[in-house]
């Protein structure tokens, strides 16, 4: 069993190349080293962004609304409303908003209201979409999957609702 917790810190290939082996084969040597803790983390760059604060009763994401913008809920509880029905409470920290919408490019098919003071780390999602596109790629590919899933399941669980 392991007990130092130097021995299970995330890794990260810090030197890569290519080495003639023998017989003119060609290898990859990789040096593995622990994460620096000077590195930026998700974290970290989470917490750079800018903060927005959301009183009790405020909408947060209004229902069929565009954003150019992620949240990332840094403290607080909001409910999620599809015609004023309450159908999720969240209050995790780090639960982001207004990704399926800018993902697949639609317009917000709920409600996010604050139901307690709620304060948001605030990302600009056409900067972090471009930054990686293989990432925003399967991101998008998800998030198609999810809402049709999200559908189907509103379909069989609210009927009146479509």
């Amino acid at each position: 069993m392991l007990h130092s917790s130097e021995l299970v810190r995330p890794f990260q290939v810090v030197n890569s190349h290519w080495e003639t082996g023998s017989g003119n084969r060609e290898k990859t040597t990789h040096r593995a080293t622990p994460l620096n803790s000077e590195e930026p983390t998700s974290q970290s760059s989470i917490a750079a962004l800018q903060l927005v604060t959301y009183q009790v009763g405020e909408t947060v994401i209004a229902y069929g609304s565009r954003t150019a913008r992620l949240l990332i809920l840094k403290k607080g509880a909001v409910a999620i409303v599809k015609e004023d029905t309450e159908i999720a409470k969240v209050t995790e920290p780090g639960a982001v908003f207004g990704e399926l919408s800018i993902l697949l490019n639609q317009p917000s098919k709920v409600d996010v209201r604050a139901l307690e003071p709620s304060q948001f780390h605030v990302a600009d999602a056409a900067v972090l979409l471009t930054q990686n596109s293989i990432a925003a790629y399967v991101a998008m590919v998800l998030a198609r999957q999810l809402d049709i899933a999200n559908d189907l399941q509103m379909n069989r669980a609210l009927p009146w609702i479509s």
